[in-house]
Order: C-alpha cells, then structure tokens, then sequence
C-alpha cells in the first residue's frame, strides 16, 4: 500500500508539472512518464537521427539545396511528431493516476483485514505463552526426580570394601614439584614465543614503509635516495626540538654538513635525476608527498642546493600556496601586516606572480653564494664558489596567500610561470602541496617534467603512497621515483647508500693532505691581510 501511495504522489506530482508546462515540449520531456514513454523515446530517436542526417549534408550542402530542404522537412515533421507523442501522454498519466488510486483502496481493505487478524493472534499468543512457561516448568521438575531415583537406585546396592595397608611409601629425597630446570626451560620458550609473536604482530599491524627494499617492491617504483636522520635528538620535549630544528644548521645539510649522509644521499638524488633522460626533458622537477609533514620542502631546498653547486642557474618554487615553508628555511624576513589592514606587506612572491603584480625576474630572491658555498671544519674555499661553477640558486617564496588557490592554479597562470621561469633558469625546483590533502599538486602536474614523491620512513602508510600514486596516474602522470626521507641509521641507510663511517674520504690520500695544506697556507695569507 505504501508502494502504491508513492506512486501514486509521484503521479500526481508529475501530472501537476504537466499541467504547469502545457504546451511547452522541452518542459513536458523533462518529466519522467513523458521522456520515458515508447511513443515519445521513438520520436525523440526520431529527430536525433534527422538532425544527425542534416548534419552529414551541412557538410556537403548548403542551405537551399533540395537535400538539404528536404531533410529540414523532415525534421519539422519528427518535431511535430515528438509534439503530437508529449501531449498524448498526460491522459494515460491521468488513467494511470485513476488505475492506483483504485488500487490503493483495495490494499488498504486488506490491510486493515490483516491487521484484525493479527490482533487476534496477539490474544491467542499470550495464553499459549503461559501454557507454555508451565509445560517447561514441569518438564524440569520431572527430570530432577528421576534423576534423584536414579542415583538412589545406584547407592543403594554399593557395599564397603576394607581397606589394608600392605607397605608404606618411601619419601623421595628431591621434591618433585617445583622442578627449577624445567620451570626456567618453559618459562625462556615461552618467552621466546611470546617475544615472535608480539614482533610478527606489530610488523603486521604496522603498515608503514621502513627499508628501500620494502618501498621499492611495494610500490613499484625506484628509489633514488635514502635520506638518514638529521634531526637533532637531545634532550628536551619534543615541541622543543621541533622549534630548535628550524634554527638550527641540519636543515641544509648540503652546505651545513657536506661529508655528512644526507649531504651524499641528496648528490645521489641529483645524480640519479640527471641520468633519467634528456636535459630539456628535465628541466622542471617538483617534489610532493602523500600526507603532510613527510620532508618535501627539506628534500626540495636541498636538491636545489645540490644543483647549485654543481654549476645551474636554479630556481626554487614554493609551490605549496597554503602553508610555504622556503621562507623559513632560508630565513627571509617574515612579512608584517600594514596598518589598519589584513593584508600583508613583504616582498613578492608565488601568488603575487600568478595574479599578474610581479613578474619571475624581480620576484625571485637569490640566495648569496656564502649561504650555498661548501664551509667545514677542516676545509675553506676562499672567494666565491659559485662564480667558479656558474651556479646560482633563487628562491621564489610564497608571498602573500590567497583564499582560493586551487582555483588561480586551474587556469593558465601557474603555466605562464613555469614557461617563464623554464626560460629564464636552467634548472626549476617546486616543492608542492601533499596530493592527498589538497587538490593543488594534481593542478600543477600538467606543467611539470618529472615527479618525485618523499616518504617518511616508518611513518607514511602504504595505502596512503599507493592513492597518491593511483591519482596521479589518473591524472596522466607517472612518478620517476621515491625519497626515502628520515631513514633511521638502524633501518639500512649505511647498507644502501654509503658503505664507510662519518666523514668517508677524509684524512686519507695526497688529494686530502694536499688540499689542506693550501687551505691552511690561504687561511694565514688571508689572517696577515
């Protein structure tokens, strides 16, 4: 009855738009009944074929050819038809209104037929559940009973047996309980199993990606550096450490600490990028990560260092609208609010390009070449490093930040600023948003040449990587390869990536005792000056 009710709502509602419409045919084939109809769907198929046939001779004909006359008549003529079928429709509708109505008042006589039925069974039911309760009452107290005849009938025939002492027991001169041997063997393998099963369980549970093995043959795809940790680990609450780490020298380890692991891991990195193609295949790398807070912007800022002292003219994008971080990293003055307004005053940056204020050219910040020279304890290259390589890194930073970036990404702004800065420097770094987070990366990847995903060793989860992956592929992009970002030492980095301790290469060979001598001989020139 409620089936039919519907219907019958839905009819009526219908018949109401109809009536609403008259004698207009677009409106009366966008109802359901009437579009859905046999005679109608034949009309409409009708038309659609004359006007596909008038588009064949429009290629052909023109206008006041007879062919092309002729088949404007036809098409008049499905129109009328498809017409003449739409308003045919609203009396079958109301016929069929008249039909459930009918309908309707029959099942609502049996309904309430069915209802008086069950009510009597109700009645009945509750006086079969009584006899019931007493049926199973008695029935236990049977059964108890019969079985207190039973087990009298059993005791009643038993006899008292004597019982004599024929010889005593010895006493033992070792207990035999507790036994310590066997005690501490069966305590160590039950140890033993529990230790492998927590082990196991946790390896189960834990659907992260520790090792280069794991990541490459989960996800299919190459990894091109393993970088260790360089987050500083003393002591302290976390929140603290976090705070010291963007202060602090570990952040850049290509020029901070250039003999250390991740200084070699992200030379790995540029070597293994430089050797996937062509060079003007190349040119424009961007870096992004499934989940936020995976290294993107450590491993960006450190490739372009990278570059930069190996001779290119490099130019780092903050491509990550809605939290930039390069600012930080390369320590640019943090914009302030000018008065009286909430819009913020400092030097331009991603978004003051993309809406057309600034240009690449007098928005990008060049880094001084003392802040990407090669500096260490025991080694000091005088003069300027990159005049000697020609390189030079730029850095435009995120500028002010917009409320719709997805949507200034969408149009052709964001390809402007890649083709030009593309023409302008020989090598283009953009550190993006997280692909899962925000759409904005998915937006970018038309414009870009190579795609590198960072991961955070033994945090970022495989589902997360394989959806990153799967949506870019979606999008037409498959990614050159992974960065194992923050590898913990005792996960295989030294395994994988370098095969010596701390430091490999120094102090050792002519090259080495050479080149320090010159560098001490030019540090006292430089102190007599």
């Amino acid at each position: 009855m409620t089936a039919a009710k519907a219907d019958r709502l839905r009819l009526e509602g219908e018949l109401r738009q109809i009536e609403q419409a008259g004698d207009n045919i677009d409106a009366l084939l966008a109802i359901p009944s009437i579009s859905a109809a046999a005679l109608v769907t034949d009309a409409q198929r009708s038309v659609t074929q004359v006007e596909a046939s008038i588009a064949t001779l429009s290629l052909r004909y023109k206008e006041k050819h007879p062919r092309m006359m002729a088949a404007r008549a036809a098409l008049a003529e499905a129109r009328e038809k498809l017409r003449q079928a739409a308003m045919a429709q609203p009396p079958i509708l109301r016929n069929a209104i008249e039909q459930i109505k009918a309908t309707e008042a029959s099942l609502q006589a049996a309904l309430q037929d069915q209802q008086g039925v069950a009510v009597a069974l109700n009645r009945t039911a509750i006086g079969y559940q009584e006899l019931a309760r007493q049926a199973e009452t008695d029935r236990a107290l049977y059964e108890s009973v019969l079985r207190q005849i039973k087990e009298t009938s059993l005791t009643k025939d038993v006899k008292t047996n004597a019982v004599s002492v024929v010889e005593r027991s010895p006493v033992s001169h070792s207990p035999v309980s507790p036994s310590p041997t066997k005690a501490i063997a069966l305590g160590l393998l039950a140890g033993l199993v529990a230790g492998l099963a927590f082990v196991f369980g946790a390896d189960t549970l834990d659907r992260s990606i520790k090792t280069v093995d794991q990541a490459e043959n989960t996800l299919g795809l190459p990894v091109f550096a393993a970088v260790p940790e360089t987050t500083e680990q003393g002591a302290g609450p976390r929140l603290k450490r976090q705070r010291r780490t963007w202060g602090t020298s570990n952040y850049r380890v290509v020029v901070k600490t250039p003999e250390s692991p991740a200084a070699e891991a992200f030379r790995n990195l540029r070597a293994a990028l430089s050797l996937l193609g062509p060079e003007a295949e190349r040119k424009v790398s961007l870096f992004t990560s499934a989940l936020p807070n995976e290294g993107k912007s450590f491993t960006s800022a450190n490739y372009s260092l990278a570059l930069a002292q190996q001779g290119y003219r490099v130019l780092l994008i903050d491509g990550d609208l809605r939290r930039p971080n390069m600012h930080r990293i390369f320590h640019f003055p943090q914009p302030a609010k000018t008065n009286n307004s909430e819009e913020e005053d400092g030097a331009p940056g991603v978004m003051d390009c993309l809406v057309g204020e600034a240009d690449v050219a007098s928005a990008a910040r060049p880094i001084p070449a003392g802040e990407i020279d090669i500096v260490s304890g025991k080694i000091a290259i005088e003069g300027n490093f990159l005049t000697a390589t020609g390189g030079q890194l730029s850095v435009l930073a995120g500028g002010r930040r917009a409320p719709n970036p997805a949507e200034i990404l969408a149009g052709p702004f964001f390809g402007q600023l890649v083709s030009e800065a593309a023409r302008l420097f020989d090598r283009v770094v953009i550190d993006s948003a997280p692909i899962l987070a925000v759409s904005d990366t998915l937006l970018m990847m038309p414009h870009v040449q190579t795609v590198c995903i960072v991961l955070r060793a033994g945090k970022t989860p495989r589902p997360a990587v394989r959806r990153a992956i799967a949506l870019l592929t979606s999008a037409g992009i498959r990614p050159a390869g992974l960065v194992l970002n923050r590898l913990r030492r005792s996960g295989g980095v030294g395994y994988y990536y370098y095969y010596a301790s701390h430091g490999y290469g120094a102090e050792e060979g002519a090259y080495s005792r050479s080149y320090d001598h010159r560098s001490r001989s030019r540090h006292q020139d430089n102190g007599a000056e």
